[in-house]
């Protein structure tokens, strides 16, 4: 079920983890303010935001936003061409499908791309995604086992989403 899968040269490495930093730099006290999931630091998870959005922009062909400017409503991650708004999602979980938290509801996102990296980050799969319509809704919420206790995230299993059949958005 693999769409696209990228294993990243140490050049992309470099580039990628000056980005993260500067993102993470400029974004650090809401980072951790609105943490998603404490298993991993604050830095993390902006790395691990900024290696997927690279790929999936990589795979659908579209421009990365290299911008590291403070938006409060995070913004949407990337846009298509036909101007429809991508959340890029990221589970360390092989296994995982896409979560999110469920403030999303107010998130200008049309389409909810997921990605799977290992702990590593030594690659990166695109494996589907959902319309939002189809994720963010009442009978999508799950209270999810974590690290701060139950938390209610919008929930697809991996084998649920939708695949790309190489008609790219």
């Amino acid at each position: 079920m693999i769409t696209y899968k990228h294993t990243f040269t140490q050049t992309e490495k470099e580039i990628l983890d000056l980005i993260a930093d500067l993102r993470y730099k400029a974004t650090s006290r809401e980072t951790i303010e609105r943490q998603q999931n404490k298993k991993f630091p604050a830095e993390e998870i902006v790395k691990r935001g900024v290696y997927s959005e690279y790929v999936v922009s990589k795979y659908l062909n579209l421009h990365m936003n290299l911008d590291c400017n403070y938006r409060y409503d995070f913004g949407a991650d990337l846009i298509t061409r036909g101007g429809q708004t991508i959340d890029v999602k990221c589970t360390d979980l092989e296994h995982g499908g896409i979560a999110t938290v469920p403030w999303t509801d107010r998130k200008d996102a049309d389409i909810f791309i997921g990605t799977y990296a290992p702990r590593d980050l030594s690659f990166c799969e695109v494996f589907g995604y959902m319309m939002r319509e189809d994720l963010i809704k009442p009978s999508m919420l799950r209270t999810m086992k974590t690290a701060d206790g139950d938390k209610e995230f919008y929930l697809v299993a991996k084998k649920e989403v939708k695949t790309f059949n190489d008609h790219r958005h």
